[in-house]
């Protein structure tokens, strides 16, 4: 599966290799990135929630300790659960959708990089010097 980080650091590059193997990759890479801020987004949601959540239950554990009524604070604690549990479902939606996207790339779009241009160097060569591996004047190994 491509790397997701790749992805976002580097999209038009992505693009660019992609659409040397299929015309349609492109418009992929633009579903997996908007899926993928989607996805960060709620993880944001979530963590803001289950803080908030963590906070008040620390305080119901304060009160409750010097005898005072805490069924205000659980109220709004049963109400951040049932949001936390909204945001989770939808979450894992995304992240379901994201990952049947990531499956339709190639493993790599990076070795098609110098493939097409140079025929003479061999396929573990091209293959090293893509990835930063070797350099194009370096011989490859053979085992």
């Amino acid at each position: 599966m491509l790397d997701l980080e790749l992805l976002r650091k580097n999209p038009e590059f992505v693009k660019e290799r992609l659409r040397l193997r299929r015309e349609d990759y492109p418009r992929l890479v633009d579903k997996a990135l908007r899926l993928d801020e989607e996805r960060r987004s709620i993880l944001k949601d979530l963590e803001a929630l289950r803080a908030e959540r963590n906070a008040l239950s620390k305080e119901i554990g304060k009160r409750k300790s010097k005898g005072e009524q805490t069924a205000e604070l659980e109220g709004k604690v049963k109400e951040i659960k049932e949001k936390i549990e909204g945001l989770e479902g939808q979450l894992s939606k995304v992240e379901e959708q994201l990952k049947g996207v990531m499956l339709l790339f190639p493993t790599s779009p990076i070795i098609a990089c110098r493939w097409e241009r140079t025929k003479r160097k061999t396929w573990r060569s091209e293959v090293g010097a893509c990835r930063g591996i070797l350099t194009l004047n370096q011989k490859p190994t053979t085992r």
